[in-house]
């Protein structure tokens, strides 16, 4: 036994029946998306950037839209510099934000040093960690025996608004300066 449907309309009504399918398709669509970033139904929609969890650059857990959001918060350079540290005969410290002139919301600081080398046969290095880390990062390096001075700079995310550093091998013959210069 076999059925046979036959249905014939014209032109107009199937391009008018195709239309008002694609009408409903979006209307659903846009009724289901949620245009806050931070909520969502995911069965619904997916997720949100407000509902992924990624670990920042200081390693603390934020939702992806917050990341996002940070990383495009304007870097400031400042006109002048905030000098940490500066001196010969080296020295270890933590920078701590509310010690400084920057706003306490600060999250990202441009860390400069330089490391005068007058000729020593030493190694000397700037360094610096998050508080509650123990691997140090090279800020400035300086070659056994350079006769000229060693500069470089880094944006470094602060942890709970602070920075340790340190001047490795550090000899009285040498000139270091660590300053700030600039913030976001």
């Amino acid at each position: 036994m076999a059925i046979k449907l036959e249905i014939t309309m014209t032109n107009k009504w199937l391009y008018s029946l195709i239309a008002v399918g694609i009408f409903l398709a979006l209307g659903v669509g846009v009724w289901a998306y949620n245009s806050d970033m931070r909520a969502g139904n995911p069965p619904v929609m997916g997720h949100s950037a407000g509902e992924i969890h990624v670990e920042d650059s200081s390693g603390n857990i934020v939702s992806l839209q917050d990341a996002l959001d940070d990383n495009l918060r304007e870097r400031i350079l400042l006109d002048s510099p905030i000098v940490i540290f500066n001196g010969n005969g080296g020295g270890t410290g933590t920078l701590d934000i509310l010690d400084t002139s920057l706003p306490p919301e600060t999250s990202e600081v441009l860390l400069y040093g330089t490391i005068d080398d007058g000729n020593d046969n030493n190694y000397e290095a700037i360094k610096y960690k998050h508080p509650s880390h123990n691997t140090w990062k090279n800020l400035v390096l300086s070659n056994n025996g350079a006769l000229y001075p060693n500069t470089n700079s880094v944006w470094v995310p602060l942890e709970n608004g602070e920075l340790d550093w340190i001047i490795t091998d550090a000899s009285e013959l040498q000139d270091y300066r660590i300053e700030i210069q600039g913030y976001k």
